[in-house]
C-alpha cells in the first residue's frame, strides 16, 4: 500500500523547473472559441485572473445564472455570455468589491487551459487581462525582465 501512495504522489507532482514554460511579464492570451487575442499582464501576486469587461449583467435563464458582458478587441465590441461560476470579494486599493467570475477557455502559447476569471472594469489598467496564480501554478515560470516569450495561437481578432 505504501508503494501505491508514493507512486500517486509522484504522478501528481508539479513539473521540474526545466520542464516548465517560460513566460514574460506580458504575454498574448487567446480567448477560445472566439479566437480573440488580448495582451495579458502576468502577475504572480494575484490569486485569481481577471478580464476587462463592460456592461456586466447577471441574468437568470432556465434556472441558471448567466453573466453577459462586453469585451473590446481591436476597436470592436464583442458581446459574450458565460455561466456564472461564483462571486468573489476582491481587495483593490484598500477597498473591497464583489465581482462575478466565469470559466473561460484560453490559450497561452500552445497551452490550452480552462480557468476562472473575475470580470471587472480594467480600463484604467495597462492590459485588459491579468493572469494570476490560478493559471500559472504548476506549469509556468516568469521572467519579469522580458515580454512576449510565447508564440500566440492563430487569432481571429487581435487586440
Amino acid at each position: 500500500m505504501r508503494f501505491v501512495l508514493v507512486l500517486a504522489v509522484f504522478l501528481t507532482s508539479p513539473l521540474a523547473p526545466e520542464e516548465k514554460a517560460l513566460l514574460g511579464s506580458v504575454e498574448r492570451l487567446t480567448l477560445l472559441p472566439e479566437g480573440l487575442v488580448l495582451d495579458a499582464l502576468i502577475d504572480t501576486g494575484a490569486a485569481l485572473s481577471s478580464l476587462h469587461a463592460r456592461d456586466i449583467a447577471i441574468r437568470s435563464r432556465e434556472g441558471q445564472e448567466l453573466v453577459c458582458f462586453t469585451l473590446s478587441c481591436r476597436g470592436r465590441d464583442v458581446r459574450m455570455q458565460r455561466p456564472l461560476c461564483s462571486r468573489v470579494s476582491v481587495r483593490q486599493a484598500g477597498s473591497f468589491s464583489c465581482r462575478p467570475t466565469v470559466l473561460l477557455d484560453v490559450m497561452l502559447g500552445e497551452k490550452t487551459l480552462r480557468a476562472e476569471f473575475t470580470l471587472a472594469d480594467r480600463s484604467a489598467m495597462s492590459r485588459p487581462v491579468l493572469i494570476g496564480r490560478n493559471i500559472l501554478s504548476g506549469w509556468a515560470l516568469v521572467d519579469v525582465s522580458r515580454s512576449f516569450l510565447l508564440a500566440p495561437h492563430s487569432p481571429a481578432l487581435s487586440d
